[in-house]
């Protein structure tokens, strides 16, 4: 099973997103469930790669090749950037929650509000 954690704190202006497991739903290579999550999760990546240093006090982004595991980890300077990182993650968790939805034996993605 695939495991998403979706961590956000508005008082550290946080946003974390950790991946973990396979989907098991087909040999790897093949597994379309976790082939929809790497496309998810490996688009929202870039885009938090791709945002100017001017945004982060502290960003960590970590996609692995060989394990599929993942780790977003970012803290915005303001609450500007804090929001459109989070504007960037709505699209991405309503895609996860869709799939989800579909295979809940392969995927589970949950949420933690720090606040």
């Amino acid at each position: 099973m695939i495991d998403i954690r979706i961590c956000k704190s508005t008082v550290c202006l946080r946003v974390q997103v950790e991946v973990k497991g396979h989907a098991e739903t087909a040999p790897r290579g093949e597994d379309l469930v976790c082939a929809a999550v790497s496309a998810l999760i490996g688009g929202y990546a870039k885009e938090i790669t791709d945002m100017e240093d001017k945004h982060f006090r502290e960003r960590f982004v970590s996609v692995g090749k060989e394990d599929g595991n993942a780790m977003i980890d970012v803290y915005c300077k303001d609450e500007r950037s804090f929001k459109r990182v989070l504007y960037n993650l709505a699209p991405i968790i309503k895609g996860l929650e869709i799939v989800a939805k579909d295979h809940p034996e392969a995927l589970r993605v949950s949420h933690l509000n720090e606040d």
